[in-house]
């Protein structure tokens, strides 16, 4: 009975609300590690390492701020036992390569209401690359006011699909998980569920030319479901770290005249993870 009333008196007492909004410095910097490996169906596998560089021009207050982004690193591997494949995906992620290293800083603004490019690298070879970089900058995960550990609230994201011409509407069911530490700060644990389901623009996918000539036309949709669990510093928001996996499925169904017609699937499962390397504040 001691036992038991001694452990009531020392258990810790459940978090109260807290709020959580972005309060960079100006002229802070932060440089961040980022990791991603993706799987193609049974065709091939790619592995990317990156390291992000976000300098904060100006600071206006919570969840409002200028900055600018680029990759000071950006490093892919493929691996593939289909010779023709392979090659293709060399030469696609060596132009990616390329393009995130050479590629002007993404500048963006962002204030509680709105997400902004002022400017990038114009062209389609830098799309994917800026689109990583600015998931790095938005804040619309966050809740709007004070939460506490079961809270959840949802919010809706126009996610550009960079390769294919298009966009697809993300819904992204959010949630406090866990109030604690992380490396010796006060952080708080977030999850975000995204899903969302769009069809493709006709003449989007690779080869739809060549398919043409054939006869054939691509009707394609893809789906994506991602599940990331995300640490943030609680003073600031400062994003700590973050992992996700993602499962994106793609249906095509080729009509035409020509007996080739046929329709497949291509699943597309990634994983990524996200860590702050350090920060240097305006001196």
């Amino acid at each position: 009975m001691a036992l038991a009333v001694l452990a009531q008196t020392v258990a810790p007492a459940p978090a109260g609300p807290v709020s959580l909004a972005i309060r960079y410095p100006a002229g802070a910097t932060y440089a961040y590690g980022v990791t991603l490996h993706s799987t193609i169906g049974n065709r091939a596998t790619i592995g990317t390492t990156a390291e992000v560089e976000i300098r904060i021009l100006t600071a206006g207050g919570p969840n409002n701020y200028e900055a600018t982004l680029r990759f000071t690193r950006f490093a892919t591997t493929v691996e593939s036992t289909d010779a023709q494949a392979k090659a293709g995906l060399v030469k696609q992620s060596a132009d990616t390569d390329h393009a995130a290293v050479t590629m002007q800083p993404v500048k963006v603004k962002v204030t509680p209401d709105t997400f902004t490019i002022e400017s990038r690298s114009p062209g389609a070879d830098y799309d994917q690359p800026v689109e990583m970089l600015t998931q790095l900058a938005r804040a619309d995960v966050l809740p709007s006011g004070p939460v506490q550990v079961g809270s959840s609230w949802t919010r809706v994201r126009t996610q550009p699909i960079p390769t294919m011409n298009t966009s697809v509407a993300l819904h992204m069911q959010c949630s406090l998980v866990a109030v604690g530490e992380a490396g010796g700060q006060p952080a708080v644990t977030l999850r975000v569920v995204s899903t969302g389901n769009a069809e493709l623009p006709a003449g989007s996918l690779p080869g739809s030319d060549e398919l043409a000539r054939q006869g054939l036309v691509a009707v394609a949709t893809v789906g994506f479901n991602t599940d990331a669990t995300s640490e943030y510093r609680r003073a600031d928001a400062v994003l700590l770290s973050s992992k996700s996996e993602t499962r994106n499925h793609m249906h095509v169904k080729l009509v035409g005249p020509s007996p080739n017609a046929t329709a497949y699937d291509t699943d597309i499962t990634s994983s990524s993870t996200v860590k702050l390397l350090k920060a240097e504040q305006p001196k």
